[in-house]
């Protein structure tokens, strides 16, 4: 059941976000009034031409920092809910460093399906998969903090062997390695874009419809979700496809980015207390999103010689440490 309180905050988070991200469109190098921004998406003419090109870029960046701090974000609700386990995350468990070496192998090797682009989408699906399987198979066996141990060893598996992909490549597609590697909203693949955008827009409307009421359940035993008619095949597999997804496309086009995933499912829950994943879900991409809004524009507004990594360990660091002190059964409750 959804309760007024839950809807209270969907559209104080959805409130935020607007305001937020007109500030990133409008706050840099160089202001633009408001006003402005508001003549330009109407289509009127601007009265500097300069701002139509900044605020254009602007918009992409700040929607795709929306989309993939928000799609990371439902992806570590997802997760935590699945693993019963509030440390769980696309980077903590490896999935993110999955989908890099995919990325990796594409760059290094120059490797061409159609176009470089969609080769490194291929590849990346494949990374994220083959992590998110092994995961799978890995969770018959052993939980908990444990499997956090796990993931953190593929994680470091994975690094040492990108590692020697870089030892073994050119100086040039190093560097082109290292820059994707530091992770950045501005990545903006123009051809690409909104197909990327509409496929993450679709996957988010996917989870609202057809995970809630499974979560819901799933988070109380397999065993009650058999009893409640599902395939426990089925759901995982379903499950394993729609994160691998969503994981490979916000990887290849923004570098791996770390800490949204696992932090903002803790600060969603702290804040609205509500164990029904109808409104953590939506209430996770938004306020995932603001962060990463937040987190791109302190970088572009302060000219912060630090990557986007940085800036979102400041926020997510405290609260993961929070959980780990308090204890993930007072911290979270499932």
């Amino acid at each position: 059941m959804i309760f007024k309180q839950d809807i209270r905050w969907l559209i104080i988070l959805l409130l935020l976000v607007f305001v937020v991200s007109i500030a990133s469109i409008g706050f840099g190098a160089v202001s633009i009034p408001f006003s402005s921004i508001m003549k330009l998406f109407w289509g009127s003419e601007a009265e500097n031409p300069m701002w139509v090109v900044l605020v254009e870029e602007r918009f992409l960046r700040t929607v795709n920092a929306l989309f993939a701090g928000g799609s990371l974000s439902v992806v570590g609700l997802i997760l935590q809910s699945y693993f019963r386990n509030p440390l769980a995350g696309p980077g903590v468990l490896g999935i993110s460093s999955g989908a890099s070496v995919g990325v990796a192998i594409a760059l290094m090797f120059n490797i061409g399906i159609g176009s470089r682009i969609i080769s490194q989408y291929l590849l990346g699906l494949i990374g994220s998969f083959t992590i998110i399987i092994l995961l799978i198979l890995i969770n018959r066996w052993i939980r908990g903090v444990t499997l956090l141990v796990v993931g953190l060893m593929i994680g470091f598996f994975t690094s040492a062997f990108v590692s020697t992909l870089l030892n073994n490549s050119t100086d040039a597609m190093m560097r082109r390695y290292i820059e994707w590697g530091f992770g950045s909203f501005g990545m903006i693949q123009h051809d690409f874009f909104w197909y990327y955008i509409a496929i993450l827009a679709g996957l988010i409307a996917f989870i609202q419809i057809y995970f809630p009421k499974i979560l819901n359940v799933w988070v109380l035993g397999e065993q009650m979700l058999l009893e409640s008619g599902y395939k426990t095949s089925r759901v995982r597999l379903v499950i394993l496809c729609t994160l691998g997804i969503s994981i490979a496309l916000v990887t290849v086009h923004c570098g791996p980015i770390s800490f949204i995933g696992i932090a903002v499912p803790q600060i969603v829950r702290m804040l609205i207390k509500s164990t029904n994943h109808s409104v953590l879900i939506p209430s996770s991409f938004l306020c995932g999103g603001l962060l990463a809004i937040s987190a791109d524009m302190i970088l572009r507004v302060s000219d912060i010689a630090m990557p986007l990594n940085g800036i979102l360990a400041l926020f997510g660091a405290p609260i993961i440490i929070y959980v780990i002190v308090k204890g993930s059964r007072k911290a979270v409750q499932f």
